[in-house]
């Protein structure tokens, strides 16, 4: 499959990018250029935060530590 002109493999890499919801600004260059070709300024922009990035890594990691298996 291809999508304006670009590899099947390229798209699926964007992909997978996504679902390990890994940051814009953290992707490596090539699956920036697809990102930019496949998606909106929006759609990128939320790429790149979430609201649990506001919480600072040691809280985070105290609250994961604490909640049920089910909950993390």
């Amino acid at each position: 499959m291809r999508q304006a002109g670009i590899p099947q493999q390229d798209i699926q890499v964007l992909l997978w990018a996504i679902i390990a919801r890994a940051k814009f600004e953290d992707l490596a260059a090539p699956v920036k250029l697809t990102a930019s070709k496949l998606l909106t300024p929006k759609q990128i922009a939320t790429l790149n935060r979430e609201g649990l990035d506001a919480i600072p890594a040691p809280v985070m990691q105290k609250l994961m530590g604490e909640a049920r298996a089910g909950v993390r």
